[in-house]
This record gives C-alpha cells, structure tokens and sequence, in this order.
C-alpha cells in the first residue's frame, strides 16, 4: 500500500481508483477558485484542474489497454489521423515558440511563469503527438494491402481449389 491507500499490485484497480481520485481532485480545485479575482492563480489553478479530467481519462484509457487491445484503425482512419496529428504538430510548434517569446521578453515575474507553464505543456504535447503518430497510429493501422497478405498467406488454397 502507498500513501493514498492504493493497492499497486492490481494495475487496473490502481487505475481505476487513479481516475475517480483525479475527477475528484479536479473538481476540488475549480470550486477552491470561486471568487478568486488574481487570473494568474485562478488560470493556473483551472489548469491543473483540467490536467486532472485529462489524467482521468488517460488512467480510463489504461483499465482498456490492459483489459484488452482495442480495435484497430482502418487506413482512412489512420490517413485522418496522421493528417491532423502532423497538422497539430506544425501547430504546436509555432505555439511553442509564441510561449517562448512571451517568457523572454516579459519583465513581470508573473508573467513568466505562466508563460513557461504554456512552453512546457506545448513541449510535452509535441513529444506526446509525435509518439503517438510514430509508435501508436501505425501499429494500430491494419492497411488493406496487409488484410490481403494475411488472406492469402493463410488462405488454405491460395485462390485455386485444393491447393
């Protein structure tokens, strides 16, 4: 047992327990916020907040990996996909230097850290976007030219009767 209470011996258990305790954390965060005038401390703490749902979902997504492997992307869906992951990655890109311009050039403290939490998140969701075009998209993707492969190096004749 840890700290919290949980049982790490049991993946999807820790997980489960993970993604109640995060939603539940999320909202502890937004209603601490209410009435808080300072946008710097009420963004920030929204922020975490949604980082919470997203860990949320993401320990969700966790019990289903290891209940199972999903079912694979078709080529469409997997062309469709790596559009909008490569569009997006382009996109972070030029967020991720607009953050570090706003960091370099602000003379309020403030200003800078809230700046810096931006870059850091625009870094960590290019490495993430890129791992998952790389690694996830196209191990998922069964092509059509695979799905005729497989059909005919198992077929039992090979397209003619007997053999």
């Amino acid at each position: 047992m840890n700290n919290i209470g949980l049982d790490v011996e049991d993946p999807k258990e820790l997980a489960r327990r993970m993604s109640k305790l995060e939603l539940e954390y999320a909202e502890r965060l937004r209603k601490s916020v209410e009435g808080v005038k300072n946008p710097a401390v009420k963004a920030i703490m929204l922020a975490v907040a949604q980082d919470s749902v997203k860990h949320s979902m993401l320990y969700d997504t966790i019990v289903e990996l290891l209940e199972g492997e999903g079912p694979l992307m078709d080529e469409a869906q997997m062309n469709r996909v790596s559009r909008e992951i490569n569009e997006h990655i382009r996109v972070e890109d030029e967020m991720l230097r607009s953050a570090n311009a706003l960091r370099s050039s602000a003379s309020r403290e403030r200003v800078k850290l809230v700046a810096k939490s931006i870059a850091e998140d625009e870094e960590r969701h290019h490495r993430l976007l890129i791992a998952i075009r790389d690694a996830i998209v196209s191990s998922e993707t069964l092509t059509e030219d695979e799905i005729w492969e497989m059909t005919w190096k198992y077929a039992l004749w090979h397209g003619t009767p007997g053999g």
